[in-house]
């Protein structure tokens, strides 16, 4: 039974027969001492430390488990260098033999598909030209699958892109030409209508200085009016108050007043000799008369 368990694992691990001896061989001694402590150390129970031959048992079990486990990595280890060694050796040899073969079939291969390899070189020049051409017109040339396309085809597929790209710069270009058209109605309707607005702004200027003037105008002759007005008024009240003072001046004061208002009378001028003779009589009357008044 307990050999068994060894045996499958080797066996499944899908090793040659005689290796799975060798292995049984090397582990098989091992593995049943080790089994037979085992089952005799699970029995081992240290319930009071008085139990000094109890503890001893437990010791040496475990010394010897340990030994066994230390020969056992001791084995594996010898064996898997062992392994490696043959794998190098294994890879050495293989590696040797690929390298003589690899290169010439490799060769041969690229002698079998000359033809294969042309016709691919050949279709990818003819992707390239193609794709080139669509880019003129195209901006996503992936979405179009070129490099299966017949020349029929992609021909076909050339003349629609670019019938759908000239028709959409025209219309870029129309619509553009529009834009500027309507930006250069614009900026003419904006300079007239600054034009009209100069002109009213002129015009409304005009009004403004000629109502000034106007206002001007007449806030001068109503000063005027007002101040002929009062120089009128205080001229009446002047005379007013010289007549005033007149009334209440003695009686010799308004006669000098009366004679001295006569004495600068303007004398007309007079062609009849009789008249001029009467009037410088009474010029001389004046005279005299206004003499005897400055001694009243």
């Amino acid at each position: 039974m307990e050999d068994n368990q060894l045996v499958i694992v080797a066996s499944q691990t899908g090793l040659e027969e005689n290796k799975v001896k060798n292995l049984m061989q090397r582990f098989s001694n091992s593995f049943s001492e080790a089994k037979s402590i085992v089952q005799q150390a699970k029995s081992i129970t240290v319930t009071n430390e008085t139990q000094v031959d109890k503890m001893m048992e437990a010791r040496t079990a475990r010394l010897k488990l340990k030994d066994i486990r230390v020969g056992v990595e001791k084995t594996r280890v010898e064996l898997k260098a062992q392994s490696l060694r043959e794998s190098n050796a294994i890879d050495g040899m293989a590696n040797i033999i690929k390298a003589l073969i690899i290169p010439v079939e490799q060769h041969l291969e690229k002698q079998e598909k000359f033809a294969e390899e042309k016709e691919k070189l050949r279709m990818d020049n003819r992707n390239i030209e193609r794709i080139a051409k669509l880019q003129q017109y195209v901006v996503d040339t992936s979405i179009y699958m070129v490099r299966d396309m017949t020349d029929l085809a992609f021909d076909s597929l050339l003349n629609t892109c670019k019938t759908a790209h000239e028709a959409t710069k025209k219309a870029e270009a129309d619509a553009e030409q529009k834009r500027l058209a309507a930006e250069e109605a614009q900026k003419k309707e904006q300079e007239k209508i600054r034009q009209d607005n100069e002109r009213l702004k002129a015009l409304r200027e005009k009004d403004r200085i000629k109502m000034q003037k106007l206002k001007d105008e007449k806030e001068k002759m109503e000063q005027k009016e007002k101040a002929k007005k009062l120089e009128e008024e205080k001229r009446l009240q002047e005379e007013k108050d010289k007549q005033t003072r007149l009334k209440k001046a003695p009686d010799a004061e308004k006669y000098k007043k009366y004679v001295d208002e006569l004495f600068h009378v303007q004398a007309p001028v007079v062609e009849d000799s009789e008249i001029a003779q009467k009037i410088r009589n009474v010029v001389r009357y004046l005279l005299t008369v206004n003499e005897e008044a400055k001694n009243i």
